[in-house]
């Protein structure tokens, strides 16, 4: 049984008895892998090889569409790459700072 909760930044499914049942069940395979129907990924917008992150929520298995967040602080809204790697700009500002500090000081 499957409920999603959909935005921009990111697609939650939790798999979980409790939830109401859209008819849809599927069985492991010999890998332990379950595949999510066509029509729940056209639905959600999840295309072939999308990243997911895995979560357990008491006795619930979440699945949710990776967003890679900032290297220093794990914030996910409003990141930029910088040198392959996504930063916030909190954190792209104290680097500014810090290396302005640091280029500053004699030696």
């Amino acid at each position: 049984m499957y409920f999603a909760n959909k935005d921009i930044r990111h697609v939650e499914l939790e798999v979980c008895v409790m939830r109401k049942s859209v008819g849809i069940v599927r069985k492991l395979d010999a890998l332990h892998r379950v595949i999510l129907p066509k029509s729940l990924r056209d639905t959600l917008d999840i295309p072939a090889y999308t990243s997911v992150e895995v979560f357990i929520e008491e006795d619930c298995v979440v699945l949710r569409k990776y967003s890679p967040g900032c290297v220093f602080c794990g914030q996910i809204d409003g990141t930029s790459l910088f040198r392959h790697r996504p930063i916030c700009e909190t954190c792209r500002q104290e680097l500014t700072q810090w290396s302005r500090e640091r280029t500053s000081v004699p030696r």
